[in-house]
């Protein structure tokens, strides 16, 4: 029982540390299969502009 209480507490203090990282720290790759500058990347070029101004995030379509 005092394992189980101890453990807990470690989770609790070390939980705080993954709160203070912003997400996401790296910028989100978004892969499209098909060849550049066809219908499907001009698509997900426009979706991921979308997406980057809802989320506040940097995505890089490749």
């Amino acid at each position: 029982m005092l394992r189980l209480i101890l453990g807990l507490c470690a989770a609790v203090l070390f939980a705080g540390s993954a709160l203070v990282q912003a997400y996401p720290s790296k910028p989100i790759r978004l892969v499209v299969g098909y060849t550049p500058g066809g219908g499907d990347d001009l698509i997900a070029r426009d979706a991921a502009r979308w997406k980057a101004v809802a989320a506040t995030a940097n995505i890089k379509v490749e």
